[in-house]
């Protein structure tokens, strides 16, 4: 890659699934591959389930709010300005535990998994549900997330 790249608030795109909008502010292909950036604003009780990334390690940084990350490590609550780095094959989950949205930067190295975020968009519900997710919804995050090296480990059905 011999170019800067800027990307105008404009051309961001931008995908909304289970109380998170993603906005992609670089994605692998304006990078050559090497990094996926997303602003993820995540709503009070919404985020991820457990699940490990086999293809990049993960960087987060908290702009506003409250993010909670469940790792092999044990729980640790980001508060703005805070920063965890997770290398690549970690095991994690995290959620928003606040009354408010967080805003987060998501760094993805290497890139891709912004490519996941907008595929689930229209896919799966917009806001977070009460209780557990319908059956449909664990199917289509399951099976999108395994095309994406997404390991995501769900409760054996009881």
């Amino acid at each position: 890659m011999s170019n800067n790249v800027h990307v105008s608030v404009n051309e961001r795109q931008t995908s909304t699934f289970l109380g998170m909008d993603n906005h992609v502010l670089l994605g692998t292909g304006q990078t050559d591959g090497l990094a996926g950036v997303v602003e993820i604003t995540i709503q009070p009780g919404a985020g991820a389930p457990l699940h490990t990334n086999t293809r990049e390690a993960l960087m987060w940084y908290v702009i506003e709010g409250t993010l909670a990350l469940e790792t092999e490590d044990g729980r640790t609550v980001l508060a703005p300005g805070d920063v965890m780095f997770m290398p690549k094959g970690r095991t994690h989950a995290f959620t928003n535990p606040s009354d408010y949205p967080a805003r987060t930067l998501f760094v993805a190295l290497p890139g891709g998994h912004e490519e996941f975020l907008l595929e689930l968009s229209g896919k799966l519900p917009a806001d977070v549900a009460a209780g557990p997710p319908a059956p449909d919804t664990i199917e289509t995050l399951v099976t999108t997330a395994a095309r994406y090296g997404i390991i995501v480990h769900t409760p054996a059905p009881a």
